[in-house]
C-alpha cells in the first residue's frame, strides 16, 4: 500500500459483469477501486483511501459498507467518487446505499483545524447516508 505521498495505488480493478463482493476491505491512499465497466455490487465492504475512491466507468452499486476516509496529502481533498462518464446517455453510475462515511484517527485531528479537508465530493448517486459532509 503506498503512502498518501506515493499517488495512485489500485488496489482493485473490476472489469466482469455481474461481479459481487461481500464482506472484502480495499485499502489504499489514492484510487483505490477501479470498478472500470460493467455491472458490479458490493456489499459490507470497507473501503479506505483519500482521493478518488471509487473511480471509472462502470455501474456500481455499494450497499451497508463503511468508507473510510484518511488524512490526505497537503493541497488534496477527500473524493469519495470520480465517476468518468463520457457521453450523458450512458447507462452507468455510481450509487452509494446506506453507508457510513467515516474519518480515521489520522484525518480526525486536522479536521477541526481544517475544516475543508474533511469535506467529501460526490459526483455519484448517494442515498440513506450518515455520518458524512458533502461538498457539492
Amino acid at each position: 500500500m503506498a503512502g498518501p505521498s506515493k499517488h495512485q495505488a489500485v488496489a482493485l480493478r473490476v472489469g466482469a459483469d455481474l461481479s459481487v463482493f461481500y464482506i472484502c476491505d480495499i485499502l489504499a491512499y489514492q484510487d483505490t477501486l477501479y470498478v472500470h465497466n460493467n455491472r458490479q455490487f458490493f456489499a459490507q465492504c470497507t473501503i479506505s483511501d483519500t482521493v478518488n475512491f471509487i473511480f471509472d466507468n462502470a455501474t456500481a452499486v455499494f450497499q451497508d459498507c463503511d468508507i473510510h476516509t484518511q488524512r490526505p496529502d497537503f493541497g488534496q481533498k477527500n473524493m469519495v467518487t470520480a465517476q468518468r462518464r463520457t457521453y450523458p446517455n450512458q447507462n452507468i453510475g455510481i450509487v452509494i446505499q446506506k453507508c457510513r462515511i467515516i474519518a480515521t484517527s489520522d484525518l480526525r485531528p486536522v479536521q477541526k483545524k481544517i475544516p475543508h479537508i474533511s469535506w467529501v465530493a460526490m459526483e455519484g448517486v448517494f442515498k440513506d447516508c450518515y455520518n458524512a459532509i458533502f461538498q457539492y
